[in-house]
């Protein structure tokens, strides 16, 4: 059974900071890159830094329009959608150096403020997909969004962290910090950000062989979290979600290895509990390394298991047994301008939705596949579900639980294969003096595990398995091509950054209506501008 998404925000403390290895940014220095001294920064004497990073951003994207399945309108089409949004944030840091303080050596005080956030479609006629936090359904000032605001101390063998944190492990499979991409990047590099998954944590580190202030070879975490947001839990809507985490991280040499154990208990705002333990294995293999070549095999691979009452279908209301599965695994080659990556990725899907198992997994909602498939077709088609199991003629009143079928544009339930390369047409890697022009492309293909399963559709033949639009049983979604272009052009104490990407998604039989007629294809292309300081 799959209504609720059960993808849980889970971390724990990797360094004096993050919970995962932080990206390389030219200009760092100072503990685990702490201080990126490329951005804006105030030198307070020889032991104290004050950086004042920020960066302004303004994104125009179009989505071409797309057939639903309404009962209420079975000709009915989700109309194409220009939208765009801007964003103003800054990210203050104070950071102390107290070597003499022994234990701990350096202490920081971090926030990451959102000062401005406007989001402003252009239409109407969305409104089906509003009951998506993604739908991109109503425009507006969002107003302001504190995402983190944390004091961190560290030292050799260990560190502390209190406050309110972006959530991040291994490859973001199931905790996701919500990163902006990065063209020259392993991860996908299409899409746009959501906001990541924030949580108030306390959790403490410890480095038994020493290395807590650069790369600890070994790494032994627990925490305890208050999630403030996530793919399954918003404190501000009513939620109430705490989790446990213990963790332990190793490398050495070519060689990286983590395992992650959190239980979560989580009270519904719509009624319900859910006590799950999620176990979440990663692993990092160099199989190459020499001067300008760099091959790597990195994986993750997690199991959900626990118990729900949240989610009730039209035949059974009780609590259902939670049992799910879901797994990356990225193989990447960087030599020189070029970089290829292979990335396959699989969610255990659910092909009954009217029992009291919950099988189907969700990657988090940042972990982007692509620009369209997941995060616009498949989000739409899911909206639709929700709007016809809603309607009164179906069940006079919809069943606890069903907004949660919202996918908020995650792979749920499929497999997938996407291979990607980019070239660096201009600039050195990770160079920030000259200008840095990156081309990339992507392919990707994927199909739900099993046939897929509409609630609404299968539910009135019986529980024989029928498309999003009531066509025959098929897993095929279909396939996708995206194509992308990044700039950097450094100015006086600002870096310009400017994007534009492409895609066109051909939809499989999964979106088939009754008659076998094939949903047309849906293209989308998306600009940005925007500047770093």
């Amino acid at each position: 059974m799959r209504i609720g998404a059960l993808v849980i925000s889970l971390s724990f403390i990797a360094s004096s900071v993050e919970a995962h290895e932080p990206r390389p940014r030219a200009g760092q220095t100072g503990p685990s890159g702490l201080v990126d001294l490329s951005r804006a920064h105030i030198p307070l004497g020889g032991a104290a830094v004050l950086t004042l990073p920020g960066s302004v951003d303004l994104v125009l994207q179009h989505v071409s329009e797309q057939a639903l399945g309404l009962v209420d309108a079975p000709e009915a089409v989700l109309p194409g959608d220009t939208s765009g949004w801007t964003r103003l944030r800054v990210s203050p840091a104070f950071t102390l150096m107290t070597p003499e303080l022994g234990a701990i050596a350096v202490w920081r005080l971090a926030a990451e403020i959102d000062l401005l956030r406007d989001f402003w479609p252009v239409g109407s006629g969305r409104e089906v997909v509003a009951v998506d936090p993604r739908g991109r359904a109503e425009a507006g000032l969002l107003g302001q969004r504190l995402s983190e605001l944390y004091l961190a101390a560290a030292g050799t063998h260990v560190a502390v962290q209190l406050g309110l944190v972006r959530s991040r492990w291994g490859l973001g499979l199931v905790s996701n910090g919500g990163d902006d991409p990065v063209a020259a990047s392993t991860e996908s590099p299409f899409g746009t950000a959501y906001q990541g998954d924030h949580v108030v944590r306390l959790g403490v580190s410890a480095f038994p062989l020493g290395g807590g202030l650069g790369a600890p070879p070994l790494t032994a975490s627990v925490a305890f979290d208050g999630v403030i947001d996530d793919d399954t839990a918003r404190w501000s809507a009513g939620d109430r979600a705490y989790q446990l985490v213990a963790a332990v991280r190793g490398a050495t040499g070519p060689v990286g290895l983590g395992l992650y154990v959190a239980h979560r208990f989580q009270d519904h705002a719509e009624g319900g509990s859910t006590e799950v333990t999620v176990i979440d294995v990663t692993a990092r293999l160099e199989i190459a390394k020499e001067e300008g070549l760099l091959a790597l095999i990195e994986g993750e691979l997690a199991t959900i298991r626990g118990r729900s009452s949240l989610a009730q279908s039209v035949w059974h209301e009780g609590s259902s047994d939670v049992d799910q599965l879901g797994g990356i695994l990225r193989f990447s080659v960087r030599s020189g301008v070029f970089l290829g990556v292979l990335e396959v990725g699989a969610a255990s899907g659910d092909t009954n939705p009217f029992d009291d198992e919950q099988r189907a997994f969700a990657m988090d909602r940042d972990h982007r596949v692509g620009m369209l498939m997941f995060r616009e077709s498949v989000l739409a088609a899911q909206a639709a579900t929700i709007d016809n199991l809603s309607n009164p003629d179906y069940r006079g009143e919809a069943p606890r639980g069903v907004r949660r079928l919202a996918t908020q544009g995650a792979v749920k339930g499929a497999v997938y294969a996407n291979p990607r390369m980019s070239f660096r047409v201009l600039g050195e890697d990770g160079g920030t003096a000259d200008p840095r022009l990156d081309v990339y492309a992507g392919f990707l293909y994927g199909s739900t595990d099993g046939d897929l399963v509409d609630a609404y559709w299968s539910g009135l033949a019986g529980g024989a398995a029928r498309g999003f639009r009531n066509g025959a049983p098929s897993s095929e979604l279909g396939w996708e091509v995206d194509v992308g272009a990044a700039l950097q052009v450094p100015g006086e104490d600002v870096r310009w950054r400017f994007r534009l990407e492409g895609a066109w998604f051909q939809p499989g039989r999964a979106f088939a209506d009754a008659a076998g007629q094939a949903m047309p294809g849906v293209w989308g292309i998306s600009g940005q501008a925007g500047l770093l300081w």
